[in-house]
């Protein structure tokens, strides 16, 4: 049985050709409306004899998907996967739909659905659940086979309609992009289930949110080990070069309990290996392509295993404009990419000229590289747009983080009045020694630096000279330091400044 209307006494069974009057017949015995379910239980891509309205006929997911079109607006259709599924010889758990490989099966093929995938395999074109069970799998015979013209740039599968919930994939894979959010895709929803490349490393991205969409969420998912070429990130938010006004915009993208897992196999292993995805590792999120992004909430994730030069684990370097971003409460270890570069860092955020971020808070994450052979750097990098010795408020607030196996930790340049507080420094973390004055004089060694170009009118470092107990606590008296003849190292007062003590009772502030 394929088609199940909630609400009546018997499943109702209906011909293919019947598939349009399924609405209207059981909105007449159910007038409040009911569930639709479709049962997929063939794993072929395409069977001219799959019919999943006919008890007596297989049902593959491209049926399912077809068939739920022409289901009224006014039923919520489910697609879930049967508990034994045809490969074309047994019945199985769990297997792989053949990857097409003529262009002919690709659905909009030549259609550019973001400005790498052309096409795709599936299409979700109506409100619907669609339920994988992590146990249908789409993987590309040969990740280093890209000769097939017009399949190899096609995504897996695009949602092209709101309110679509996507449930338990697993190793869902393509030449390109695997799962895409186009700019239709309001509200919809990823959640539960595992893509780490291990037999082909061919997918550049995992998941795609094109401008455009509003409120997309992607959840209790694990992912890592895309391929490392240019524009690869485990979830890309871009947008089509001819768009304009709203659809520039990704807004109210939440990203929640995600794994970016690119721990290899090997751990000696810091090579690409474009068979099994040993060693590789992409940028996690990324932005692309100067798209806006105005309400992004990354919140309770684990980054871990970036092993490669130049790979972040969010990389904000390309974005149109930063507003209302909550970066919190994720945990970000072995992360192993080229140290204090004006173009690397585990987040890296840069304001585009004539931009002015407001607010984004990157708080309560632990940045913890203490394991990692050599200390790395910056945690956090901030390029903003201001001029020199600004003291125009960036919108940028980086608190209550700890840190530890970080040289510098934080990287400032022209980037106005930033606030950075309440953050916390572990022995792994190169200016923790506090020998002498050394940290204050650079931009190596350093807890925060401000790059060469003045933030906030250079406040590179002030340090305690004296104390003293009062009824509400200690006095401070501080000293900006001088000696390596920094340039408008006085702010505009009065200043707010915290403290952060080293081993030898200088201080980081800022």
């Amino acid at each position: 049985m394929r088609v199940l209307v909630a609400g009546l006494a018997a499943p109702l069974a209906v011909s293919s050709a019947a598939l349009v009057g399924v609405a209207a017949a059981s909105a007449a015995g159910d007038a409040a409306g009911g569930l639709v379910t479709f049962t997929v239980d063939s794993l072929a891509l395409n069977d001219p004899a799959a019919d999943c309205g006919d008890r007596s006929k297989r049902c593959t997911l491209r049926n399912a998907l077809a068939a739920a079109e022409v289901i009224g607006a006014d039923r919520d259709v489910r697609i879930e996967v049967a508990s034994q599924l045809w490969d074309g010889a047994n019945l199985v758990s769990e297997g792989n739909i053949p990857f097409p490989t003529d262009a002919g099966e690709i659905e909009e093929a030549g259609v550019s659905l973001t400005p790498w995938d052309k096409g795709a395999v599936f299409r979700v074109t109506r409100p619907l659940e669609l339920d994988l069970g992590r146990r249908v799998h789409l993987i590309p015979p040969d990740g280093e086979d890209t000769s097939l013209v017009g399949v190899k740039e096609a995504a897996g599968l695009v949602v092209e309609a709101e309110d679509v919930r996507l449930r338990n994939f697993s190793d869902w894979y393509s030449y390109q992009s695997a799962i895409v959010f186009s700019a239709a895709a309001d509200r919809s929803s990823l959640a539960g289930g595992q893509s780490i490349q291990s037999e082909n490393n061919h997918t550049n991205r995992q998941i795609v949110v094109m401008a455009g969409a509003d409120g997309v969420s992607i959840s209790d998912y694990r992912l890592g080990r895309e391929s490392s070429a240019a524009d690869g990130a485990a979830i890309a938010l871009t947008r089509l070069t001819s768009s304009t006004g709203a659809v520039d915009t990704v807004s109210n993208l939440t990203v929640d309990d995600v794994v970016f897992d690119n721990t290899p196999s090997a751990p000696a292993n810091s090579t690409c290996n474009s068979t099994d995805g040993t060693g590789c590792s992409a940028d996690g999120l990324y932005l692309h392509g100067s798209v806006k992004v105005d309400g992004l909430t990354v919140q309770n994730s684990v980054f871990q295993g970036f092993r490669q030069s130049g790979r972040q684990p969010i990389d904000a370097a390309a974005a149109g404009e930063m507003t209302n971003w909550e970066i919190r409460r994720n945990r970000f270890t072995d992360i192993q990419i080229k140290a204090n570069d004006s173009n690397s860092a585990t987040v890296l955020l840069k304001a585009p000229s004539g931009s002015r971020p407001g607010p984004v808070r990157v708080h309560d994450n632990d940045f913890d590289n203490s394991a990692t052979p050599a200390v790395q750097g910056p945690a956090i990098y901030f390029e903003g747009a201001e001029a020199a010795e600004s003291t125009r408020p960036s919108g940028v607030f980086i608190e209550d983080n700890r840190f530890d196996g970080y040289n510098p930790t934080v990287k400032l340049l022209n980037g106005g009045a930033v606030t950075v507080r309440r953050n916390t420094f572990g022995a792994g973390t190169t200016s923790a020694a506090g020998t002498g004055t050394a940290e204050e004089t650079g931009t190596s060694g350093v807890m925060v630096t401000n790059s060469g170009q003045p933030t906030n009118r250079g406040i590179w470092t002030w340090y305690p000279t004296a104390a003293s107990l009062t009824p509400c606590g200690f006095e401070v008296a501080v000293t900006p330091n001088s000696g390596a003849a920094k340039k408008g190292m006085a702010p505009n007062m009065p200043a707010d400044l915290d403290f952060y003590w080293t081993a030898s009772k200088t201080a980081e502030v800022y």
